[in-house]
Order: structure tokens, then C-alpha cells, then sequence
């Protein structure tokens, strides 16, 4: 009998184990799966529901409902689970709307808010199943894997260029399902468009213009995108030697010490 229940004991807590080991390799959607890569120059974060800006630093975790702001001369570097990747130029501003990676149905859903003057550049790491959206005053940015920049120049005016892939670009005219007047809007806009690589649009309150070749300073956005590519796979390499836990308690510490700290 005591045989018995010391078999039946040991097979439990082995199950046990194996089950808490499969709710760590699936559990991101709530928990830290951002994590703050490089900061350069002054940047804060601000967690949701609260008022105060706080100093960010690498390694801190970052959720839904987070911002961030970086200063004059200032940039930092976003990595998630899964590889996608985006770095945050100076002076710009952009809240985490929605944020969670499944690594083990291998999906993701990113939705940015950049609703300020500011800029990104972007690697989407495509998994099974990748959503990522960059909202902009004037449009909305949908992206399925891909590498891409796009510039928030005024509340009237954003930049899409693309390195890599597809973008599909909507105006709020579009995406709002309102009738477009033709009396008032340009021939030359639309209100949805396909943006290639080596392709930028720029788009306005009239509606989104014709892509055209990228050049000047979007080559050099291009070069950087191609860094940032690099980046995500040698993190990638990194974070295979350990586990999501692992990498999610490190994340959370950092993120309680710059909460605690209030700076």
C-alpha cells in the first residue's frame, strides 16, 4: 500500500512539474514580454494610470498601457519576445496600446500609438501568426513581418517607408468607413494603399499620396533597420540559453527598482 501511494506521489509531482513547465513557455500575453534593449540620452516611461514620468534604463520591462518619451539626442531600443524590434528616435512619444507574444502558438499583437511628433524604425519579426499596427494622427499603419519607418512630422502629416516586406497603409477617411468627398480631396490621394519595399508615402488629412523611391535620409533609416535585424537575431541566440520566466523575473525587477526609486 505504502508502494502504492509512493508511486502515485511521484507521479504527481512529476506532473506537476511538467505542467508548470509548459505554463511558462506559454504565458507572455500578461506579463513583461517587452523589454527596454538600449537607452541613449534621457528617456522615460510613464506605466499606465499614472501621472509621473520616470527615468528608463535597459533591461526594464515594459507592458500594456505603457509610454515612453525620449528627449533631444536621445533614443532607445525596444525588443519583444518572439524578435520583434523597434527603435524610438529623439523627441517622440508613443504608448504601448496593446502588447502580447504567445511563444507557444507562436503569435503576436503589437499596437503602437505614436500620436505625437516623433519617429520609429521597425524589424516585425514574422511568426505563425503576427499582428503589429502603428497609429499615427492621420493613418494607420498594418504590418505582417516586415521592416519599416514611419515619421510623425505634425499632427497633419506622417512619412510610411518601407525596407522589407508589405505595409498597408489606411487614412481615417478608410478606416472609419466614411464616404470619401471627391469634390474636396485630391486625385492624386487614396485612402489605402499597398507600400512596397524601397517605397515611402506620405500621408495627410487629403488622404495618402503615391509611394515613391526612398531616398535621402530614408536610406540611412534603412541601414539602421538593418542593425536592428541583426540585433533581434543575436538577442534571439541569447535568450534560447535561458528561459521566458527567467528573462520575465529580470525585467520585473528592474521595472519595481525604477518605480521605487521615482526618478
Amino acid at each position: 500500500m505504502r508502494k502504492k501511494i509512493l508511486v502515485l506521489s511521484v507521479i504527481l509531482s512529476a506532473f506537476l512539474v511538467f505542467a508548470a513547465m509548459v505554463a511558462n513557455t506559454q504565458k507572455t500575453g500578461n506579463d513583461l514580454c517587452a523589454v527596454i534593449m538600449k537607452v541613449e540620452g534621457t528617456v522615460q516611461f510613464q506605466p499606465e494610470n499614472t501621472a509621473k514620468w520616470l527615468k528608463a534604463k535597459a533591461g526594464l520591462g515594459l507592458k500594456k498601457g505603457d509610454s515612453i518619451k525620449t528627449s533631444e539626442n536621445s533614443q532607445t531600443t525596444v525588443i519583444l519576445e518572439g524578435g520583434t524590434i523597434f527603435k524610438i528616435a529623439q523627441n517622440s512619444l508613443i504608448k504601448l496600446e496593446q502588447i502580447s507574444v504567445d511563444l507557444s502558438k507562436k503569435t503576436s499583437e503589437i499596437h503602437l500609438a505614436l500620436s505625437e511628433k516623433g519617429s520609429i524604425i521597425s524589424h516585425v519579426n514574422k511568426m505563425r501568426s503576427t499582428m503589429m499596427n502603428v497609429r499615427t494622427p492621420v493613418a494607420t499603419v498594418s504590418i505582417r513581418g516586415t521592416g519599416l519607418a514611419v515619421d510623425v512630422l505634425d499632427e497633419n502629416t506622417a512619412d510610411v517607408a518601407v525596407f522589407e516586406g508589405k505595409v498597408v497603409v489606411k487614412d481615417f477617411v478608410r478606416e472609419a468607413g466614411l464616404p470619401a468627398d471627391h469634390n474636396e480631396l485630391m486625385l492624386d490621394f487614396l485612402h489605402e494603399i499597398s507600400v512596397k519595399p524601397d517605397q515611402v508615402t506620405t500621408v495627410t488629412k487629403k488622404g495618402i499620396g503615391k509611394p515613391r523611391k526612398i531616398q535621402g535620409d530614408m536610406l540611412a533609416k534603412k541601414e539602421e533597420f538593418k542593425k536592428l535585424k541583426s540585433a533581434s537575431d543575436e538577442t534571439r541566440k541569447t535568450w534560447a540559453k535561458s528561459t521566458y520566466e527567467q528573462r520575465n523575473t529580470d525585467r520585473s525587477k528592474t521595472r519595481d527598482e525604477v518605480i521605487e526609486k521615482g526618478e
